[in-house]
């Protein structure tokens, strides 16, 4: 498989694609339903807090990642985000060092041989708190404009998960372009822990085969090995499926907050 082609499957496949997860047109009467925000207020305080949420300017972590085509790719990884809407990842990978970077929903990739890409909006989007999804429940807490609601108690590997559904900017990097933009997404918290278990959403539409529109999420990101730094509960384990398809996984190694991460740090 040529680098290029390798690049558009990484992109599509392992993080994220061309469409807008969830994109709707805002409502003026957002659903704050107490229940859910009570489970949610619980899922902040379980992970250390808003207060110490709120505190964490950057994040720089490093570990391991895979991309799951073909017999695998797998390399090694630094991932830098600042103020929630700037992502940065650098892949080693066996054609050579890959990089993504994203500010404020504009994007682009690097690859091995030194050309840059500019990635969608919506790819960008897609990239930010992929590995840190706290920032999504303080975010929706904090603004009144975004639904929360209670979806359903589900059963999952013995374990009791509440299904709530997030409709809002969700701290994202579109934000800016006004309240027609909404983001819609599913989190699985356990209900005994309260622990983020996944997310599910929709990056792209999907079709059943009547060709309407399926409701069903066609992407899920699994949280798992989480640690405590700083006091803040932190995933070491992250994994994507697109459709049913395990495509990416980052297992990292090392996370550390707040060591001065530069805007020119996501300069591609």
């Amino acid at each position: 498989m040529s680098c290029r082609s390798l690049s558009c499957l990484a992109i599509f496949c392992g993080i994220s694609s061309c469409f807008l997860f969830g994109q709707q047109r805002g409502d003026p009467h957002p659903q704050r339903d107490a229940q859910a925000i009570e489970i949610l207020s619980r899922v902040v305080q379980a992970a250390g807090g808003a207060q110490a949420v709120a505190n964490i300017r950057d994040i720089t972590e490093s570990g391991e990642i895979t991309f799951h085509w073909g017999e695998g790719h797998k390399g090694s990884v630094t991932i830098k985000t600042l103020n929630g809407n700037h992502f940065r990842m650098e892949a080693d990978l066996p054609e050579g060092k890959r990089v993504w970077a994203v500010k404020a929903g504009l994007g682009s990739v690097r690859e091995p041989k030194g050309g840059v890409h500019v990635i969608s909006g919506d790819n960008a989007i897609n990239l930010e708190n992929l590995t840190f999804p706290i920032v999504h429940i303080v975010a929706a807490l904090r603004d009144s404009a975004s639904d929360i609601s209670f979806v359903g108690i589900e059963k999952r590997d013995d374990r009791s998960i509440y299904r709530l559904r997030l409709r809002g900017h969700l701290g994202l990097g579109k934000a800016q372009e006004g309240p027609g933009f909404v983001v819609v997404k599913d989190l699985l918290i356990d209900a005994l822990t309260f622990g983020i278990v996944s997310i599910e959403d929709h990056p792209f539409r999907t079709y059943d085969a009547s060709k309407k529109q399926s409701d069903k999420p066609s992407r899920e990101i699994d949280f798992g090995d989480f640690r405590t730094i700083n006091g803040i509960q932190v995933p070491f384990s992250i994994t994507t499926r697109l459709m049913g398809q395990k495509t990416l996984t980052i297992d990292l190694s090392n996370v550390a907050f707040n060591t001065d991460v530069s805007e020119q740090d996501f300069q591609n």
